[in-house]
């Protein structure tokens, strides 16, 4: 090419480089792109992405795109000061080795560079007026492998891959910024449910299907149950179960031993957990033989404590690995904590109807006594016989049934006939 073509062509390559830009969302897509449409004019083996990490002060590998195989496992996080980025960046120009034989400064960069044979290299500061990137980096498998037009040309390039990468970062922030309150919106509204169900349901078999129901759909939960402590038998007993697809080895009204089971363990130790299959069998042969029957891998258990009682625990389980996570954890506390108290008001609600009813049969006992004594004032004595002709002479004295009355002179007939 002649200079002033390779001056047009670069000008449409950049042209290229703005459209690419504006057609992809996606860094990985967009890098693959631009490594087809600049090595048209520039050559280089490989084009990566570092990314700054300004809280801790490091750089990450991003992206790598490049036709030849890497040797050896690419760094992880790297000081900031120990990597040529660091350089580009604080002084806004880009960094260049035309024989990485020469290069001492950053020995991590260098042995990993050599070990995949690059000779020469490029660093571009990538940045923007509001915060620094990272670096735009291309490498040769020859010395000396770019001119200072190249460098200029790319250096141009780099400019415009600053403002994609951050606006790629900015759309990912925003998205996973969404998906964060959407999140939250619908563990806030699953919450509300349970707060509402704690509310309006007194019986406990109620209010457990109204929870396990707005969990099953928050979280995508496979399996629900509430324990309860039971004094009499100084067991927790399986009260209420929700595992439609279950096999039947986990049942209602189980009886589960405090010694030797998952929910035992949280039961004593007043601490929500969660736990792999692994881990369960661990702690209890019998749970884990449980979970491994009915395909469960990933359990979460909360102990329900209200006014410093535990009064069982509630368990969540889902048939994938390592499914539940810290802050699920941190919301089905607070969740357990609601169905406490609803627990404990179900609870009260059943022992007052109880006495209610008991209540009510010792009032109408009383009542028949009173009726007994206080009806029948004139009539003096307390035999067998006597009580079982007073009850009969209770019984048919309302109606206007025609009563005969029989005995000897002085009996009191005339008494009981008034």
């Amino acid at each position: 090419l002649t200079h002033p073509d390779a001056t047009h062509a670069r000008y449409e390559t950049l042209l290229e480089v703005a459209e690419s830009i504006a057609a992809h969302r996606q860094l990985s897509t967009l890098f693959a792109d631009l490594s087809r449409c600049l090595n048209r004019l520039v050559s280089f083996d490989f084009i990566s992405l570092t990314l700054l990490d300004p809280k801790e002060r490091v750089l990450r590998l991003h992206i790598l795109h490049t036709d030849q195989p890497v040797v050896g496992n690419t760094p992880g996080a790297i000081p900031f000061d120990q990597t040529p980025t660091g350089l580009a960046l604080e002084t806004r120009q880009p960094y260049y080795v035309a024989d990485i034989a020469r290069e001492q400064r950053y020995p991590i960069i260098r042995e990993l560079l050599q070990a995949n044979g690059i000779q020469s290299f490029c660093v571009f500061p990538l940045f923007t007026a509001h915060r620094d990137i990272g670096g735009l980096h291309f490498g040769s498998l020859h010395k000396d492998a770019y001119t200072p037009e190249d460098i200029d040309f790319m250096q141009q390039v780099a400019r415009q891959v600053a403002v994609a990468v951050d606006n790629a970062l900015n759309f990912e922030s925003s998205r996973a910024y969404e998906e964060q309150l959407a999140r939250e919106r619908d563990r806030l509204r699953a919450l509300l449910e349970i707060n509402n169900a704690v509310v309006s349901c007194l019986a406990s078999k109620q209010l457990f299907q109204a929870i396990s129901s707005s969990l099953r759909r928050t979280f995508g939960l496979d399996y629900a149950s509430l324990l309860i402590y039971d004094e009499e038998i100084r067991a927790l007993r399986l009260q209420m179960l929700d595992f439609p697809d279950g096999s039947g080895a986990i049942r209602e009204d189980a009886v589960v031993s405090l010694d030797d089971s998952l929910a035992g363990y949280v039961f004593h130790s007043r601490q929500g957990r969660l736990f792999n299959l692994e881990e369960a069998g661990a702690i209890s042969k019998t749970t884990g033989n449980l979970m491994g029957r009915e395909g469960l891998q990933s359990l979460c258990s909360m102990p329900l404590i209200s006014h410093a009682n535990v009064l069982g625990t509630l368990n969540l389980g889902s048939r994938q690995r390592n499914y539940f996570t810290a802050d699920d954890l941190q919301f089905f506390l607070q969740a357990a904590g609601q169905v406490a108290i609803a627990l404990e008001n179900a609870l009260s609600y059943k022992r007052i109807e109880e006495l209610n009813s008991r209540l009510a049969e010792e009032k109408v006992y009383l009542e028949d006594e009173i009726r007994t004594d206080n009806r029948f004032e004139e009539i003096i004595g307390q035999g067998p016989a006597l009580k079982a002709i007073l009850k009969q002479v209770e019984t048919v004295a309302p109606t206007d049934s025609t009563v005969l009355i029989y005995g000897e002179t002085g009996t009191g007939k005339e008494l009981l006939a008034r």
